[in-house]
Order: structure tokens, then C-alpha cells, then sequence
């Protein structure tokens, strides 16, 4: 006789086979065609993979799912020691075709995933290029100009949620509407970052940091509330730039099946 768990894991085993089966077409799909809803515009792409190899298999949904419907992108992927190999391997035929780049990131002084995340949005700066993160799935062509600053979507006012509302309230010059916003999916659209501008991001995110190591966050909260160090600053320096800030989404939840879905893989662990 059988038991519920093991009749769970059975269902669990024909879904999991069932979903690697839809990944297989879906990857074959993309790789052999392009959309016709496809845009030819030349967009300049950069994820970063850094520690865990399984990130290289999940960016290879989100570059060839966005090759599918970008079809004249180049994509730079900034990867570390264990991730680098892995990343030439995957996409050795798209790096021979020129849509792929592979380059090692910089290790300097020990940066965090974080600070390397954020400097290379910093890098950005002036340019049109776009970042994604390794966890998306595209299914549609981005509708906005990336001739303006955007994300991926407002996420929530910061002083409708604690403890953001708690630490937003130490940073005297953000606004009392201002938004976390996601930088799944973030370009500058051109705008040119000042010094000023450039090193108010980067105090930002250390000041976030001492508090986050402060009562102001309970213990509870500190985890989830480090997790997004870089999109803090982002977000809230953003506020002051005084331009108009778009987003590809109005709302988001993980694999929603919008023009481009999350699986939030480094929040939850899940999976396409």
C-alpha cells in the first residue's frame, strides 16, 4: 500500500519530468527561431553570475528566451571562478554567433555579490545597456524606449511596509512617497550619473548596511531586509534624480506569465 507521501513524491517526480520537458521545447523554440513580434533594435545586456553555478543554468532561459524576441542583443555575462567555465560551456554556440560575451568579474577588496551588482549598474551610467537578472524568463519583446531610466516594476511606498518605513526615515533626503523599486530589470536610458550622484549611492548603501546591524531592524527582519541592499540604494537615490522613471510591469509575482517572469530563485529557491 502506498502512503500519502509517497504518492505526493510520485506527483511531484511526473511534474518535475513534466516541466523539464516543457523547458527542453520551449529552450529548442528559441534557439531555432524568432519571434515575430521580435524587436531589432541593438540592445547591449549584462547579468551577473556570480557563486553558485546553478545560476548559469537559469540564465540560460533568460538569455535565449530574450535572444528569441531581441534577436540582435548582445549579452555580457560578468561571472566569477566557479561560474565561468560553466558560462562558456552553456553558451558556446551563442558566444560563436556574437550574441554572448563571457568576461570574469574583478575581484577586488572582497566585494559582495551585492556591491558587485550594484557596481556594475554603476558602470552603466551614460549608457543605453540593460541589466537582467539570471532568474527571468521573457516572453515578449520589451515595450518601453530604453531612451529612459526604468525597472522592472514598483514594488511598494516604502512608508507603507516596515521596516522600511522605519529606516527610510533616517535618509533626510528621500522623499515621503518614494518606492522600492525591483532592478530585475534596470537601464539608465543615457542619463549620466554625477560624482555627486555616484557617491551618494554608494553611501547610501553603506548607511543601509549600519542599520541593518541596528535595533531599527529586528532580528526577525534582517535577513530578508539584507537581501536587498543594492535595490535600496538604487531605489531611493533614484528619487532625487529629478527625471520621469518608468517600469516594464505594473505588478509582478513569481512566474505570473507576463512579458517577463521572475522565479525569484535567489528569494525562494524556485525554479522554471
Amino acid at each position: 500500500m502506498w502512503d500519502y507521501l509517497s504518492f505526493r513524491r510520485l506527483i511531484r517526480k511526473f511534474e518535475s519530468l513534466h516541466i523539464q520537458r516543457k523547458n527542453s521545447l520551449d529552450m529548442s523554440r528559441w534557439r531555432e527561431s524568432v519571434s515575430p513580434t521580435a524587436k531589432y533594435n541593438e540592445i547591449n545586456a549584462h547579468i551577473m553570475l556570480v557563486r553558485d553555478v546553478r545560476y548559469v543554468k537559469l540564465a540560460e532561459i533568460c538569455v535565449i528566451s530574450f535572444l528569441h524576441f531581441h534577436p540582435k542583443a548582445i549579452i555580457t555575462l560578468h561571472c566569477d571562478e566557479p561560474t565561468l567555465i560553466h558560462a562558456k560551456n552553456t553558451f558556446h554556440n551563442e558566444i560563436d554567433r556574437g550574441n554572448v560575451k563571457v568576461r570574469a568579474l574583478e575581484e577586488k577588496n572582497h566585494r559582495d555579490w551585492q556591491e558587485q551588482k550594484l557596481e556594475l549598474i554603476l558602470a552603466m551610467s551614460g549608457t543605453k545597456d540593460i541589466l537582467l537578472d539570471a532568474d527571468l524568463r521573457w516572453n515578449g519583446a520589451i515595450s518601453e524606449s530604453i531612451d529612459k531610466v526604468f525597472f522592472l516594476v514598483m514594488e511598494f511606498e516604502l512608508r507603507d511596509k516596515s521596516p522600511f518605513r522605519e529606516i527610510a526615515s533616517l535618509f533626510d533626503f528621500l522623499p515621503q512617497d518614494s518606492s522600492m523599486k525591483n532592478v530585475s530589470v534596470f537601464t539608465f536610458g543615457g542619463y549620466q550619473l554625477t560624482k555627486k550622484e555616484l557617491t551618494a549611492i554608494r553611501s547610501t548603501m553603506n548607511t543601509y548596511r549600519e542599520i541593518i546591524d541596528s535595533p531599527t531592524v529586528g532580528k526577525l527582519d534582517k535577513v530578508a531586509v539584507g537581501r536587498v541592499i543594492e535595490q535600496f540604494a538604487l531605489s531611493a537615490c533614484s528619487e532625487t534624480w529629478n527625471i520621469k522613471i518608468s517600469y516594464i510591469k505594473e505588478s509582478d509575482a513569481p512566474m505570473d506569465g507576463g512579458i517577463v517572469e521572475s522565479c525569484y530563485f535567489g528569494a525562494t529557491g524556485g525554479t522554471f
